[in-house]
């Protein structure tokens, strides 16, 4: 235990570096295509950040309640605090880039693999049962990563804690860069149906044309089409589970659910959700495999090497 604390440090920081680096390239990528930051906005979520890790501080060197999992969770939580509206903005900077539009290739691909988008949103939404079950699936993926988040830390499952941060982290940066690269208005927009929706659609527009160029907290919405980033959730969460059987199942049957609903509900090209799951399925293949190279002891160094 005592050994891993250095290297939970060193992983800490270099989380922290990351955020600030984000923030870095957000202003300097931002700055040329005219984009202006709410300040006020950004200050609330320094406060919070700030609030979160003076808890966190004070439950791991004050009131050591516990093993140290609440100081665990609350920093953590402040990681994801502090990560979001980073990521969020240079999503919306990308997207000001204003490249040429993949809606035509991305249908396309759908076609390749002989899916119909037209034809699953109409059977969705010929049964309002089935349409209604799946829009609130498909809106629980943000709440539940807070639910596994405090789950997992409050069971003294800190390690899930931090893979589960660490893989949304790993997987949505580069969802934003290949959002950028291959933008998209999404399917609902393509082919017409669903198109009241389209919650996220007149920011698109406003970003490609020049008009939308304020990035405020809390303003900001989910515009990533391609690859689609709840894809990436529902499979996150169903793999930081596994192993605790009462927490995996509902996870994983939520999950599945979440997939499903994906395309109709979330406006997302069938081939957005394969790449979801490719994207995610690098970022765990390269998260476990982080983790089974563990560091030589120093004592135990020092003894092979006489």
């Amino acid at each position: 235990m005592v050994s891993s604390l250095p290297r939970r440090a060193a992983e800490r920081a270099r989380t922290w570096m990351l955020i600030a680096v984000l923030m870095a390239v957000g202003l300097a990528s931002g700055l040329p295509l005219g984009f202006r930051w709410a300040w006020a906005s950004w200050a609330w979520i320094g406060a919070l950040t700030t609030a979160l890790l003076a808890l966190s501080w004070f439950y791991a060197h004050v009131r050591k309640v516990d093993d140290g999992r609440i100081a665990e969770t609350l920093h953590e939580t402040a990681i994801l605090v502090a990560y979001g509206p980073p990521a969020a903005a240079l999503s919306y900077i990308v997207i000001g880039a204003a490249l040429p539009l993949a809606d035509d290739t991305f249908a396309a691909l759908d076609r390749a693999m002989n899916l119909d988008w037209p034809a699953w949103y109409r059977t969705v939404h010929a049964h309002p049962g089935v349409a209604s079950a799946l829009s609130l699936l498909y809106h629980t993926s943000l709440p539940h990563i807070g639910v596994m988040l405090i789950i997992t830390g409050l069971i003294g499952r800190t390690e899930r804690t931090r893979e589960l941060i660490a893989l949304l982290i790993a997987t949505s940066l580069p969802m934003v860069a290949i959002s950028g690269l291959l933008p998209a208005l999404s399917a609902w927009v393509h082919h017409g149906l669903g198109l009241e929706k389209a919650y996220h659609l007149a920011h698109m527009l406003g970003l490609r044309d020049g008009s939308l160029r304020t990035l405020q907290v809390g303003s900001m919405v989910g515009i990533i089409t391609f690859p689609s980033f709840h894809t990436a959730i529902s499979l996150v969460l169903i793999w930081v589970s596994r192993g605790i059987a009462w927490l995996f199942w509902p996870t994983t049957l939520i999950g599945i659910g979440v997939l499903a609903s994906i395309p109709s509900e979330g406006g997302h090209y069938f081939v957005d959700v394969a790449a979801g799951a490719l994207v995610t399925a690098a970022a765990i293949a390269l998260s476990a495999r982080s983790r089974s190279v563990r560091p030589v002891p120093v004592a135990l160094a020092r003894r092979a090497g006489g």
